[in-house]
């Protein structure tokens, strides 16, 4: 009897299909922790190029962009490293889970925050002039940059949430049972019910009678003649007189004396005692 691991989709086991290359989501990750690195160190670095939100100062902490851009960038930083590093099916797709939520809170932060900030935005506003650079502020430093984690994030649970051809090559290398096959089944049956020949070594029952063993009737019985064959002619006795059968005897035999066996007339038996 052979055993055989239950199998599900495409003939894995629910441990290999938690297995994934490495590089599955090396690529998002990597695109993730650039821009986590950049949405929690441009408020800092941004006002140096003329490019911030206020207040305008370089290096200038406080509690509105640290809820609303470093809480979010760091999110996104460890999601990523998850993506990056993971071999395992369900700790991707919790890091790309995690970066989704950082990339969204980039994008609705800063209008729940009025919600605490007396109807102004905790980090500040665009301190551009211009309305073209207020824009781009604004795109930088949370809605384009969310959006962007948010996409790349969904494409990375898009690809870990399905099974790839390179999932199933290294389990078929290594001899995986075939899918179809019953556990518990005998070897060599399939589930269409059909069995294959037993294994090397096995005697296969026997159908007929073995070959050299009688199959007439026992030891001192005459055999039937075959047909096509010589009958066997019975040994003829020398010697010895032939007993008269019972069909032979007639009704009217005289009883045998004691000693004397029985005689159909008297003429034989003087002829018998004559010899």
């Amino acid at each position: 009897m052979t055993t055989t691991t239950t199998r599900t989709t495409h003939g894995l086991t629910m441990r290999e299909r938690m297995q994934i290359p490495r590089s599955r989501g090396a690529t998002s990750g990597f695109l993730l922790i650039i821009l986590g690195i950049w949405g929690g160190l441009v408020p800092f670095l941004g006002p140096v190029f003329g490019y911030s939100f206020t207040p305008a100062n370089a290096w200038d902490f406080t509690w509105g962009r640290f809820w609303l851009e470093i809480l979010p960038a760091i999110a996104t930083i460890i999601g990523g490293l998850w993506l990056l590093g993971s071999a395992h099916r369900a700790v991707g797709s919790l890091g790309a889970w995690l970066a989704a939520a950082g990339g969204a809170w980039f994008v609705i932060g800063q209008d729940i925050s009025r919600l605490w900030n007396n109807g102004l935005p905790a980090a500040g506003v665009p301190a551009s002039a211009t309305t073209v650079g207020a824009v781009a502020e604004q795109i930088g430093y949370f809605v384009g940059l969310g959006t962007v984690i948010v996409f790349l994030s969904a494409a990375a649970l898009g690809r870990l949430s399905v099974i790839g051809h390179r999932d199933v090559l290294p389990v078929a290398a290594a001899g995986a049972p075939v899918v179809g096959t019953t556990a518990g089944a005998p070897v060599g049956t399939t589930t269409a019910g059909t069995t294959a020949t037993p294994a090397a070594g096995t005697a296969a029952p026997a159908t007929g009678p073995a070959t050299g063993t009688a199959t007439g009737p026992a030891t001192g019985t005459a055999a039937t003649p075959v047909e096509g064959s010589h009958a066997a002619v019975p040994p003829q006795r020398t010697g010895v007189a032939d007993t008269p059968s019972h069909a032979e005897t007639t009704a009217g035999t005289a009883p045998a004396a004691e000693g004397q066996p029985g005689v159909d007339s008297g003429s034989e038996w003087d002829r018998f005692r004559g010899r």
